[in-house]
């Protein structure tokens, strides 16, 4: 098992965008944003996941996934945040988001990687080729 390596301060945000809803009912030449409304540093997220995975696959010799974290420098011009005003999309294109908590949305996500390796696995793959 690999370390989680996170930027020392752990705080970039996550976000996730909507294209396709900008493709289908956005005004060409328009910029829309899409987000969670939902803002948290990297190092709540990946602890968040850690467990998670606690919790539906424990590792083998019974240590918490957060064991594997490991702080780094951070790289030079590092963003120190990451915010997505969505108000627009929501207005004009109607956008709501799936998951009123994020921490749904996070075990959804985590569940969905679980449940299809071969995708991972294809991905890894595909990566060492480079």
């Amino acid at each position: 098992m690999e370390e989680v390596k996170i930027f020392v301060t752990g705080s970039m945000l996550r976000i996730i965008a909507r294209i396709w809803l900008a493709l289908t009912k956005g005004t060409p030449g328009e910029t829309y944003c899409f987000g969670g409304n939902s803002e948290r540093r990297n190092i709540d997220v990946v602890t968040g996941i850690c467990q998670i995975m606690d919790e539906l696959k424990p590792r083998t010799n019974g240590k918490s996934y957060r064991d594997l974290i490991t702080f780094v420098e951070d790289r030079l011009g590092h963003d120190w945040r990451y915010a997505i005003d969505d108000s627009k999309a929501q207005r004009e294109l109607g956008f709501t988001r799936r998951y009123s908590k994020f921490e749904d949305g996070l075990m959804e996500t985590v569940k969905w990687y679980l449940d299809n390796p071969e995708w991972i696995q294809s991905v890894l793959e595909k990566g060492s080729k480079k």
